[in-house]
Order: C-alpha cells, then structure tokens, then sequence
C-alpha cells in the first residue's frame, strides 16, 4: 500500500467544542434573565495561546498546536479549553466497512493495481467539519486524479467511526480535489484542479506551451 499519509485535526476538548456547538451549556458560561426570559451569552471572540517558535531542526519536523483556546462570551466571562493533536484517519484506514482514501472510479468501483491489488491516494488536502442533525462529519480531499473526497462521520469524541467515498457519477465525477471550506451555510465548498487545462500551457503563444 505504500507510505500512509494522515488526515489530522485538533481534538481534545477543543473538538468537543466545535461538535457541541460553542454557545452550548457545558459549564463555560452563565445564563441571564432579562424581564422575565432567560437568554444565554453569546460568543464574542475565540483566542488561541501562542505556539513558540520552532528552536531546532528536531522542533521543525514536529507537529505543534496551540495548548489552549479561550472562548470569551457577551456576559465577560471566559471558558479555556485544552488542545491537542490527535490523528483522526490514515490512508488505508478501515473505518467501518470502508477504507480511507482508497481510489474509486466514477462508478463507485476500486481502481486497483496491475497485480490486483487496492490502491490508496497519498495527497489528502482540504477537510471541513460540517454537523447534520447531531451528527459530524468530515469531508475530506485528495489531491491527485482521478478525483476523490470521502465522507467520514466521526462520535461526539472524534472518533472516526464510517467512511465513504462520495458518488460524484450524476455529474461526470470530480478531478484532482484541492482547496475547499466550510461555507457559512453549513456547506461544503471544494475546488478542482487540473494542470493540462492551465493556459500557460495551453496557449501556442505562451513560452510553456506544451504540445
């Protein structure tokens, strides 16, 4: 299967916070009552504590996270919560009945290797965290063709518990998935890439053309 590449979030306590939502009543703020209703504070502003700077080659090549987040709410008070780096899924991961970032094509059939075996994208990219009905999941990309996002649904701890590539089939499928982010609708926005239709090569007058 060759080199596993991870698909990482910051977990911990921090996404508690983003899977119960940040206004939710979990201890980090105060209800108030005001002629007779009772409303709860909003969030104002989320801080994060600083990271150093890398001081070696050994602190380049690790992986850092700011420990702690601190939510300030419309009432003054503050809620911290601890962060941590934790792996979510790696390529080849079984994940329920599915396997992370297996390759698939547009029919939904594994694309596998001249000796039959399975073949796995190496370049996963762009990921958002989108909650549906009490329920999270992470949509992430893979940078290579052909095109490829996968469907992960994660507990209320973070575990990845489902995974599942994503029929793209109704529109002809997808190419080399790369950037993409939450929408504020709740969505999921992702860009395509495919480097032939780029005309700085395309052009006959463009010193890149290629043929």
């Amino acid at each position: 299967m060759g080199k596993k590449f991870l698909v990482s979030a910051i977990l911990s306590s921090g996404l508690a916070l983003l899977l119960s939502g940040c206004g939710s009543d979990d201890g980090g703020s105060t209800s108030t009552t005001t002629g007779g209703s009772t409303s709860s504070p909003t969030v104002q502003s989320v801080s994060f504590k600083e990271v150093p700077l890398p001081a070696s080659d050994a602190d380049l090549k690790s992986v850092k996270v700011s420990p702690a987040l601190t939510v300030t709410y419309s009432d003054g008070s503050t809620k911290e919560y601890p962060l941590s780096y934790e792996v979510i899924a790696k390529t080849g991961d079984k994940i329920g009945n599915g396997e992370f970032g297996m390759f698939y094509d547009v029919d939904l059939q594994p694309i596998l290797a001249d000796d039959g075996s399975k073949t796995y994208s190496n370049n996963p990219d762009a990921n958002s965290l989108i909650k549906i009905n009490n329920t999270a999941y992470l949509i992430t990309h893979f940078e290579e063709p052909p095109g490829l996002l996968y469907k992960t649904e994660l507990d209320n701890n973070g575990k990845a518990v489902k995974t599942e590539p994503i029929d793209f089939k109704s529109v002809g499928g997808t190419i080399i998935n790369c950037a993409g982010s939450l929408t504020p609708w709740n969505t999921h926005l992702g860009g395509e890439e495919d480097y032939d239709l780029n005309p700085r090569y395309a052009d006959k007058n463009s010193p890149y053309y290629t043929d």
